[in-house]
Order: structure tokens, then C-alpha cells, then sequence
């Protein structure tokens, strides 16, 4: 086989993800349920990054398609929300008031927003960074705005008690002590990945 077809053949491969990811993707609701009943199991402890990377996926694509109740459902009552490092005083507590959040602010002003996860990283045992390209369309001026997100997930025995969002890849890698640069590193692979295809 040409290496080059051999090349495509991995990344191709690699895309579809790991089994538990591929069935997030297609069972969405199941890994759902899978994960918000897991920290009740005896003895639960954190997920592993496969583990969280299934459930977020599952969460994500409720959340793509505005289906906010299942979106959050994993968070319990007392989970923190921090939206965005911009609005330092806003903490927002279970998922009623994420869903809200979401809803009625940011759906309000981008109708058509969705949040695509590119990479997954564990900081530490139960914490977890994402980073995530957005996209969406002004409601009022027309204009689509891609920004950069992300999101420092902590979590205790499997259950999050609070996550963080923020607009600078940078930014999250450090409030999870992790290496900022790797920002740049990413997304220089992720250029190079778009040149290659």
C-alpha cells in the first residue's frame, strides 16, 4: 500500500474516535445516562480522559442542537458555572440556571451558536480542559463570530462541582496549571491539518 494512502487510511481511522467515542456519537442519551448515574456507583472516581471526552461529546451535541435539559443534565444541583473570565462576578448553580444562561443570553443574541470541541486534555484527576471553536451569527447585526472557547471541568468521585469558561485557549490551560503554548501548538496542527487535506 502507497504510504500516502496508508497516511489517509490512519487519519481516517483516527477521526472516527475510540469505540466508547463512537458510541457517544451514535447514543447519545445513553452516555448520558451512563454518566450522570456513574457517581452514584460505590466507590466512584473520576472518569478517565476516554470516559469524559464520550460523556462531553453526548452533552455537546444535545447542546448544538439546543436540547439544554439533556445538554446539562450531569451537573448536579450545586455545580458552579462561571461563565466566561469577562463576567468574574456571575456564578450560576445547577443546571436549571446554566440552561437559562444559555437560553435566554447567548441563543438570545446567536441563535444559529454552536460550540465544536477540538481538543481534550486532563490537567489533573478530575480536571479537564476543552478547547472548543464557536460559531455563530449576530442576531441583530448579521455578522458570524467564530471565537475561541474553552472549558476547565473539575469534578470530584465522577460528579462536577464546577466549570469554567473562557475565551482564550491560553487562558483555561493556565487556571488548569497546564502549559499555555500548548494554545499554539494545537492550533499549528490544526493548520497544518487543514493545509494537508
Amino acid at each position: 500500500m502507497p504510504p500516502e494512502r496508508h497516511a489517509a487510511r490512519a487519519a481516517a481511522h483516527r477521526d472516527r474516535g475510540t469505540p466508547l467515542e463512537r458510541l457517544a456519537r451514535r447514543f447519545p442519551g445513553l452516555a448520558r445516562r451512563i454518566f450522570a448515574i456513574s457517581p452514584r456507583l460505590p466507590g466512584a472516581a473520576n472518569p478517565t480522559l476516554v470516559q469524559f471526552k464520550a460523556a462531553f461529546l453526548a452533552g455537546n451535541e444535545a447542546f448544538n442542537r439546543r436540547d439544554f435539559r439533556a445538554a446539562f443534565a450531569a451537573l448536579p444541583p450545586d455545580c458552579e458555572w462561571h461563565p466566561f473570565e469577562d463576567m468574574p462576578e456571575r456564578v450560576l448553580v445547577g443546571p436549571e440556571q446554566v440552561c437559562r444562561f444559555f437560553e435566554h443570553e447567548i441563543f438570545a443574541i446567536f441563535p444559529d451558536w454552536r460550540s465544536d470541541p477540538a481538543h481534550f486534555l486532563q490537567a489533573d484527576d478530575g480536571v479537564f480542559v476543552v478547547l472548543m471553536h464557536g460559531l455563530g451569527t449576530g442576531g441583530a447585526s448579521g455578522a458570524r463570530a467564530p471565537l475561541p472557547l474553552a472549558e476547565v471541568w473539575e469534578l470530584r468521585a465522577g460528579v462536577p462541582v464546577r466549570v469554567s469558561e473562557y475565551t482564550r485557549w491560553e487562558a483555561a490551560l493556565r487556571a488548569a496549571g497546564l502549559d499555555p503554548a500548548t494554545a499554539g501548538e494545537l492550533r499549528r496542527a490544526e493548520q497544518s491539518d487543514e493545509q494537508s487535506r
